[in-house]
């Protein structure tokens, strides 16, 4: 069973979780979920891992895309396995991700993202361009 929670920004501010959560139930069952702020200084990053940046290609080069939504699923089921949002520089974490197929998702137009497909098998780092997804959004890309 894979668990994704969400928070209420009015009652505990805007928290995201960047650790999968999933489990096998035999039995009585018990998954802790971790839900961080932007700034956490130790979320659990356990194997495997994805990181990277967010970024688009402008005049003056990659650009980072500070603040943009982030999230990663697997393959075949709805919404995903964790989300963030990147930092100023554009860059995001995951940890103890599910092994196989999936997809991450960056920007947000609408809610559309650009979406890259991977595998995991193993930690990964990915960049992610959004240049077409912002320069075709007919709203204000974030």
């Amino acid at each position: 069973m894979r668990l994704t929670a969400f928070s209420d920004p009015n009652r505990s501010g805007i928290l995201f979780q960047r650790s999968g959560a999933s489990v096998t139930i035999r039995g009585d069952t018990t998954l802790d979920v971790e839900l961080v702020s932007l700034d956490a200084r130790d979320p659990i990053y356990d194997w495997p891992t994805l990181s990277g940046m967010v970024y688009r290609e402008t005049a003056a080069g990659r650009q980072p895309v500070a603040h943009t939504h982030v999230s990663y699923g697997r393959k075949g089921l709805p919404l995903y396995d964790v989300y963030c949002e990147t930092d100023a520089q554009g860059r995001f974490q995951f940890g103890r991700l599910p092994l196989g197929p999936g997809g991450l998702g960056a920007g947000n137009c609408n809610h559309q993202a650009q979406t890259v497909p991977l595998v995991i098998s193993a930690d990964a780092v990915v960049d992610v361009d959004v240049t077409f997804l912002f320069g075709t959004c007919p709203g204000v890309p974030y």
